[in-house]
């Protein structure tokens, strides 16, 4: 196995849904800490954050 093949491996589980579901709890997950912290005050800034990262993985 090939470093291509390893890549393209990898490629794979981040676009399955059990990536997507784990992704989707962990970026609440680190949402709802930051709101938590900031007092909601960025709170727009980190749901563009999170939006932007959920588009590159998993499959949603």
């Amino acid at each position: 196995m090939g470093l291509s093949d390893l890549v393209d491996k990898g490629k794979g589980l981040l676009d399955s849904e059990k990536a997507e579901q784990v992704s989707d709890d962990i970026l609440a997950k680190a949402s709802d800490f930051a709101d938590d912290k900031t007092g909601g005050k960025y709170g727009e800034q980190v749901d563009q954050g999170v939006a932007a990262i959920d588009k590159q993985v998993g499959n949603e």
